[in-house]
């Protein structure tokens, strides 16, 4: 009989000796319940053992066949799958799901780097102005510490900034630093960039 690529069907494991000593006609009840399922249970069909925990396996030819968890990861079977007690239909479904929220994340990975890639592009000008405020600041402050003025634009890229923060980007890119009759309508055009 061959027993490569066995499908898992099922996993049956015989009641305990304490359960026979207790209380021997539940005991019989169980184990009559398993012969009745499956008459082959209790022996390994790959190595002949006699076996507590049994797998339940459908062979390629449709025959079920019992045998025992060590034989089989031996002859193929997921070792992990028979070790949690997972039947080769429950993996399937299993590795489906994961394809599916694993394709769905590539989706929103490849949207959010298209939203990323087009924001780069709207506020090219702005970005550049903060990038040399960092510059600048980064030789004043802490070197390894993210600048003010890069926590602006990474937030920029994102998403648009609230009121406060658009502020504090027109006052980084203006002259002065500070709103006046001359950069009023500059100011407020950034102001108004960076909150869309």
């Amino acid at each position: 009989m061959n027993l490569r690529n066995l499908r898992v069907i099922a996993f049956v494991s015989f009641p305990s000796r304490e359960l026979q000593e207790s209380n021997p006609e539940a005991y019989q009840g169980a184990v009559s319940s398993i012969f009745a399922q499956y008459p082959n249970a209790g022996t390994c069909a790959h190595c002949g053992m006699g076996i507590i925990h049994n797998v339940i396996c459908k062979t390629p030819e449709g025959a079920e066949v019992c045998i025992g968890t060590q034989c089989a990861e031996r002859i193929g079977a997921d070792p992990r799958a028979v070790r949690a007690g997972i039947t080769s239909e429950e993996r399937e479904r299993r590795d489906a799901r994961q394809e599916a929220l694993a394709a769905e994340h590539r989706a929103e990975v490849a949207e959010r780097e298209a939203r990323v890639a087009g924001r780069r592009e709207k506020f090219a000008d702005i970005l550049a102005g903060l990038a040399d405020r960092a510059v600048a600041d980064r030789d004043t402050y802490n070197p390894n510490r993210e600048t003010f003025a890069e926590s602006l634009a990474n937030q920029l890229v994102e998403r648009p900034l609230s009121p406060r923060q658009a502020f504090f980007v027109a006052k980084m890119l203006s002259d002065t630093g500070r709103r006046n009759k001359k950069n009023a309508a500059t100011w407020d055009e950034i102001e108004n960039r960076v909150q869309s």
